[in-house]
């Protein structure tokens, strides 16, 4: 599951690899109840991004650097992120919101199967469609055999 970021309304799930998903919530543990990062644990964090608007640009640009190659399920590469724990909390915390915001968009992209998958368990009602769709692509990057990726020509 990704980690979300929780007292935000709506909620922000952080888009993550998964290996950095399991040391942000490690990091920021104890996380609450629900598995989410509350905002409290990240309070110093957030404000230095709202007020140093150097470190938010870097931060932006980082997530725009990766927005393409991360939503790309036939991509099992989730390219180069940031050295600092924080500075990946953000990236994927920009990224989730960029779903949010672009979820429409971003699916008609996806393998008819997967829109299937998603949609099927979009109606059980059991997860929202973000988290739904984080966890196919989670799924479709770690299926993906990289010498097949590579045959395409996808750099």
């Amino acid at each position: 599951m990704a980690p979300v970021i929780s007292d935000q309304r709506p909620l922000v799930w952080v888009v993550l690899p998964p290996l950095l998903a399991g040391r942000i919530r490690r990091h920021y543990s104890p996380v609450d109840r629900s598995g989410s990062i509350p905002l409290r644990a990240i309070s110093k964090l957030l404000n230095k991004f709202e007020t140093d608007k150097t470190y938010q640009g870097r931060l932006r640009s980082k997530a725009r650097e990766l927005e393409l190659i991360v939503f790309d399920g036939s991509i099992p590469d989730w390219r180069d992120w940031p050295a600092d724990i924080g500075d990946c909390l953000l990236v994927g915390s920009i990224l989730g919101t960029f779903l949010r915001l672009h979820l429409d968009e971003v699916i008609t992209e996806m393998p008819e199967t997967l829109i299937d998958r998603l949609e099927t368990e979009s109606r059980a009602g059991s997860h929202c469609s973000e988290e739904i769709f984080i966890s196919l692509l989670v799924e479709a990057k770690a299926s993906v055999d990289p010498a097949d990726w590579w045959e395409k020509g996808a750099l």
